[in-house]
Formats: C-alpha cells, sequence, structure tokens
C-alpha cells in the first residue's frame, strides 16, 4: 500500500508519473474510488439484573445510541451538502455490519462490541469523522461514568484509513489510458483500492483493468475470457506506447 508507493517514488532513479491500479473496472477508466477505514467500538458498562435498567449502564443500550449516531451522521454530512453524484451512493456512508454482546435477556449487559466502517467520498475527510464519533464517545461516558465509574466506550482500527481517489478528468494519466483502451469515457467505482494512496505519494493514478466487482469476493468469482483479451491488448498498446 503506501509502503510499496513510496518505495516507487523515492527508491529508484526513475520518477513514474503514472500509476495504473489494475482493479475490476470492465476496463474502463476509473478516475475516483472511495476511502475506506474498519473500526470495533466497545462499549463497557455494568452487570445487573435487567429491573436495575435505571441504574446500570447496559453496553448494549449505549451501543444502540452510538449506532443511530453513527447513521445520523451520514444523514448529516448529506445534508451539509456533502454529496459527489459520480458515485453510488452519491455520499459517504457509515455502516455497522457486526454487534456482539449480553450473556442473558433479564441480565444487563456489562460489553457490547460492534464492528463498522466509513466509505468516504475524494471530499470528506475520514479522520474528522472519527474525531466526531470519538467526540461523542466522551460526552456519552462522562454521562455514564454518573451511574457507574468504570463505564468508557473504546475505538480501535481494524483496517487503517484507505485515501478515496479523485484524479481530475483533466489529469494527462486520463487521456493516457482512454488512448491504450480505446474507451474515452471516464467513471467512479464505491469500492476501496491503492488508487488513492498512489495518488498521495504524487503519481496522476487511474484504475483500469479486467472483471466486474459485481462478481468479485463470492462464491465462484470469476474474470471473462473476452475481458482478458481486452487487457492484455491495454497492456500491447502500453508497450507500443512507451516504446514509440
Amino acid at each position: 500500500g503506501p509502503e510499496l508507493a513510496s518505495a516507487i517514488r523515492t527508491f529508484y532513479s526513475e520518477n513514474p508519473a503514472y500509476a495504473i491500479i489494475g482493479e475490476p473496472s470492465r476496463m474502463q477508466p476509473v478516475i475516483g474510488h472511495k476511502g475506506i477505514c474498519v473500526l470495533e467500538t466497545t462499549v463497557h458498562g455494568s452487570a445487573g439484573h435487567s429491573s436495575r435498567i435505571r441504574s446500570e449502564v447496559s453496553a448494549i443500550h449505549v451501543a444502540a445510541g452510538l449506532i443511530s449516531w453513527l447513521e445520523q451522521k451520514m444523514e448529516t454530512l448529506i445534508q451539509d451538502g456533502s454529496v459527489d453524484d459520480r458515485f453510488t451512493p452519491p455520499h459517504s456512508s457509515l455502516h455497522v455490519g457486526m454487534i456482539s454482546g449480553g450473556i442473558a435477556p433479564n441480565v444487563i449487559a456489562d460489553k457490547c462490541s460492534f464492528q463498522w466502517d466509513v466509505r468516504v467520498i475524494p471530499s470528506d475527510n475520514v479522520h474528522t469523522i472519527i474525531e466526531d464519533f470519538n467526540f461523542h464517545c466522551r460526552q456519552m461516558e462522562s454521562q455514564l461514568q454518573s451511574r457507574f465509574a468504570d463505564a468508557k466506550i473504546v475505538t480501535t482500527e481494524i483496517h487503517p484509513p484507505v485515501p478515496p481517489l479523485g484524479t481530475d478528468p483533466q489529469a494527462s494519466v486520463v487521456a493516457f489510458i482512454q488512448k491504450l483502451t480505446g474507451d474515452y469515457t471516464t467513471t467512479t467505482v464505491a469500492y476501496a483500492a491503492e488508487a488513492g494512496q498512489f495518488a498521495n505519494e504524487g503519481f496522476e493514478t487511474v484504475i483500469c483493468g479486467p472483471g466486474d466487482i459485481t462478481q468479485a469476493h463470492r462464491a465462484n468469482e470469476f474474470v471473462t475470457k473476452e475481458q482478458l483479451q481486452s487487457c492484455l491488448k491495454m497492456l500491447e498498446n502500453l508497450t507500443d506506447e512507451l516504446s514509440a
């Protein structure tokens, strides 16, 4: 990722102008992708009988409130105009995919964890979103500790932030990849890739590769022979272009 991009920039005497990232794009030139960060939040509350819900700190109830905050944060970004119509959905997304906590329906949970991700459009800052969430957690902690002194909310990164890509449509790498592929359109993708990391190191960067993301990360994923042939043709054109 970022270490490789940095090493390519600093180790060799040659200084590459472009980076072409071979993610599945059906060989279409891609000039933008969302960034991603994956996190885990754990709420530590107090165990007790469920009849004492007003006196104890239910980690599950607190976690549910934090999850609602994340969803509302996504809506707030949209309402504040942080929208990029090139993407589907056209905004940053905050999503909770896993949750675990509790031991019985009549026992107040003293621990609850949930895992979530943030996928940001190029104009949003993932660090700012996480900082806003952490600030809310600190405020919540102060309230909870009035009932249970050891109440706390801990958020850790499962996967560090991968930066988004937002290449200028007028960048010379765009015309270059369009010439190689014969496809003079551009598009964006909602998945994350290493392209943003290479762009951050100063390379003009695009994504272009065989296959379709709809067939990725599932049983029997595949790339069609036609897509591989198109990729081979693009690489032959690249060789011809650089050796001319």
